[in-house]
């Protein structure tokens, strides 16, 4: 048999997340998402509260998804990844095969430290003086001019030659607000950069909201106050019929699991007293 069951945080008393499990998973800690790691480790630890118990797993799926759903409607933040209603309690023998050979370390050098070290020694000694001269490269002084790296000789006139390259270099123009620098200089505090972007505004004209009443079509931005109030109605009831027609799904597997347990109840051989 299943339940559902909600954790909830020390310090404040909240619901962080809602889960479905069976015999001790609501008390383990292990193979939880980082979100449910931090917020306990922020509060210290957590308590349990079971929604539902002795219930299958079916059921155990619809009562995590409403619960998931009615929690995130009233704004609560919750630390699942999901709305409820996946994954399974009994594996596949394929699937345990596949987790068995993650976890080995003679399969799988991500887990085998001796693998780590072969691989570390394999790789090519680079002496110190080789990575410093590759390193040493010519650069150009926030001022403008040249300075020559260590160790590396040029002549005068192919220094003269990349001054001038460099004074000749086109300046590139950023297109938010317009100031004129060397490329890389636009790259580093322009373009995507620049402070004056303006990604953030919304555009002046609203895109259009279509919306279909008797297969005519209608552009909501153009609607009055009285007319909004009623679109937003109509919305409002759509929503709830929808959550109306999923509590009813629920309330009827409730009724047929109830019946099933009726009927084999009454189908049980009764024993008769017999009157001497």
């Amino acid at each position: 048999m299943f339940y559902v069951y909600e954790h909830t945080r020390l310090d404040t008393g909240a619901i962080f997340y809602v889960g479905k499990g069976s015999n001790a998973r609501c008390n383990e800690t292990h193979n939880r998402n980082r979100y449910w790691n931090n917020i306990v480790k922020k509060s210290n630890g957590f308590s349990i509260r079971k929604v539902a118990e002795g219930i299958s797993e079916e059921l155990a799926f619809l009562v995590e998804m409403e619960r998931i759903d009615q929690l995130k409607r009233i704004g609560v933040k919750l630390a699942n990844l999901t709305d409820g209603g996946e994954g399974g309690s009994n594996p596949s023998e394929e699937t345990r095969r596949k987790m068995s050979e993650a976890r080995s370390g003679n399969k799988n050098p991500r887990f085998n430290i001796n693998s780590r070290r072969q691989k570390a020694a394999r790789k090519e000694f680079v002496p110190k003086s080789v990575m410093s001269a590759n390193m040493k490269k010519n650069h150009w002084s926030k001022t403008g001019v040249y300075v020559q790296p260590k160790g590396i000789k040029r002549s005068e006139q192919d220094i003269l030659k990349m001054k001038e390259a460099h004074e000749k270099m086109p300046l590139k123009e950023c297109p938010h607000c317009g100031h004129k620098a060397k490329p890389w200089l636009v790259t580093r505090w322009h373009n995507d950069n620049c402070k004056l972007k303006e990604s953030t505004k919304m555009s002046k004209e609203k895109s259009p909201q279509i919306v279909t009443i008797d297969n005519v079509e209608y552009n909501a931005n153009d609607f009055n106050e009285q007319e909004v109030m009623y679109l937003n109605h109509l919305m409002d009831l759509d929503r709830k019929i929808g959550s109306t027609q999923f509590q009813l799904q629920q309330l009827m597997v409730g009724k047929d699991a109830f019946l099933t347990m009726l009927k084999a109840e009454l189908a049980k051989p009764k024993e008769v007293e017999v009157l001497n």
